[in-house]
């Protein structure tokens, strides 16, 4: 049986999202004893009059933002409190997230709306963390940027739904933390697709708002969300699959691309592209390595599947389903593409079933076909960023490195300063995101970066991003600095690197002159 196409498939299991919002039916728990009503708390000691208060201001925030106003679920508040309805599943959230058993006494629940309008200095909020643990945690490495203040401490308990869809619904490649009075974008260390649309009690996190007034922030979430509703877990068999290095075969294969309805294909991944925009549609490719030959294929990801690119890993196994054979339009290089009913599902060896191709229903023409074929895409991506980053007379060096952003150097220009001593360009990607999280103090990872020495004289050591880097956060900023976002669209520095194809020195040289000239 297809399972893929089955309407039952969890949205945990990397399948398409359904339509928002998605609010859980509170009303069909079994509703406990009310907290609110009575004297009578755990073990049976009477409730002090600050826990009733803090519970009654509970109440009034699941109200608010969380059932909202117009929803069905409106209906269920007018007819039961719901702190009766959400009291179980919230008060395990708080134990497991804070720690304890009791109360939250110290803490007010936050909702997005008034953490915007109420927060206009960053601040940082652990549920579980006491006093000494967060002095702790703010004086190591305090000495390596001198002169800045570390982050504000905010006792404030954060509840929502986090969505990878804008104000519009349309999935953008972010991630946002909602609930019924608002959304803020979200920046994650770690992210795992069944906290979509569920949701979430957010026990750590960091509000950074923006050096423009009037400009909404962005969320750090500094540690795992813990889920008020968890599901069971549900699993499915993976369907056969086909290797890459056979997908390779059918994508080389001019006259069979058109006979194949959809393919589920395995392989390991071997690259990964930035998430990028292009002419209003955003995307990116990743590309899987055959597990027993090096023939590679291209796979371009589209909505509503954007949220594969927080969870994929270089060199780990993936099965992806329901892909389509396609062409680019501008260069007719022939890709793969993903479906509405695509999946992605890890790989495992000892519960894949894997199907090969055959010569007679396939076609002679498909068993001989050159693998070479299959591998044009990534072949231009890696000389169309060589040529970009080409120094007269020099040669780059690709590396990884990782480090620490000591330094915005120029924000609309993606120049940033690592260690105090690399300068770090990320013009030649697409910062779709704003350049939400790079602020000084964070540490980064970056794989598949261009080393260039001495392009100009005032840049002695220069790490130039392509579109094939991959940029991961490891861990964000504990300084109180503000977000300076990178404007996508207007950007002067932007338009002036496409417009005239400049390479890493004259792009650098462009931006001290600008700089320049902004100053005088």
């Amino acid at each position: 049986m297809d399972t893929r196409r089955r309407r039952s498939t969890p949205r945990h299991l990397y399948g398409p999202p359904p339509p928002f919002p998605r609010f859980p039916a509170l009303r069909q728990m079994e509703p406990p004893p009310s907290p609110a009503e009575g004297d009578g708390g755990s073990g049976g000691s009477p409730r002090s009059a600050l826990e009733r208060q803090w519970l009654q201001e509970a109440g009034d925030f699941v109200r608010r933002a969380l059932l909202g106003s117009g929803r069905g679920e409106g209906r269920a508040a007018a007819e039961e409190d719901p702190v009766v309805t959400v009291w179980r599943p919230l008060s395990r959230a708080l134990s497991q997230g804070g720690g304890t058993r009791g109360l939250p006494l110290g803490y007010r629940l936050i909702s997005v709306s008034e953490l915007q309008s109420q927060q206009h200095q960053p601040c940082f909020s652990h549920l579980s963390w006491s006093s000494d643990e967060f002095r702790k945690w703010a004086c190591d490495g305090k000495g390596l940027f001198p002169g800045q203040e570390v982050l504000q401490r905010a006792h404030l308990i954060l509840v929502g739904y986090l969505t990878d869809g804008g104000k519009d619904g349309v999935t953008d490649g972010s991630l946002y933390v909602r609930d019924s009075t608002g959304m803020l974008p979200c920046e994650v260390l770690h992210f795992k697709l069944e906290w979509l649309d569920t949701l979430l009690l957010f026990p750590s996190w960091t509000y950074v708002p923006q050096k423009s007034p009037n400009r909404a922030g962005y969320l750090e979430i500094l540690a795992d969300p813990v889920q008020v509703m968890p599901e069971p877990e549900k699993k499915i068999d993976l369907p056969p699959v086909l290797d890459s290095g056979q997908a390779a075969l059918l994508l080389g294969a001019r006259s069979e691309c058109k006979k194949v309805a959809e393919l589920d294909v395995a392989g390991e991944l071997s690259r990964l592209s930035t998430v990028l925009c292009i002419h209003q549609k955003v995307v990116f490719f990743l590309f899987l390595k055959s597990f027993r030959t090096d023939a590679c294929i291209p796979v371009l990801v589209q909505a509503p599947h954007l949220a594969w690119h927080r969870v994929l890993q270089l060199e780990q196994g993936y099965v992806v389903t329901a892909l389509k054979m396609s062409s680019l339009r501008a260069s007719g290089l022939r890709v793969f593409v993903t479906t509405s009913s695509s999946h992605l599902l890890p790989y495992h060896v000892e519960r894949v079933t894997e199907k090969f191709l055959d010569s007679s229903s396939e076609g002679t023409s498909v068993l001989s076909a050159s693998p070479v074929a299959s591998t044009p895409l990534s072949s231009s991506l890696e000389r169309e960023e060589e040529v970009k980053t080409l120094i007269p007379f020099r040669k780059s060096k690709v590396i990884s490195y990782a480090g620490t952003i000591t330094q915005v150097l120029n924000s609309q220009a993606s120049l940033y300063e690592l260690d105090n001593k690399f300068t770090l360009c990320l013009a030649y990607q697409q910062q779709l995101n704003s350049g939400r999280g790079l602020r000084p103090g964070v540490c980064v990872e970056l794989r598949d970066v261009h080393l260039l020495q001495k392009p100009l004289a005032a840049f002695p050591f220069v790490l130039g991003a392509c579109l094939c880097t991959t940029l991961s956060i490891k861990s964000f900023s504990k300084r109180s600095t503000l977000h300076q976002p990178v404007a996508s669209c207007g950007n002067l520095y932007v338009h002036l690197l496409l417009r005239y194809n400049l390479s890493l020195p004259l792009y650098l040289c462009l931006a001290s002159l600008l700089e320049t000239l902004e100053l005088r």
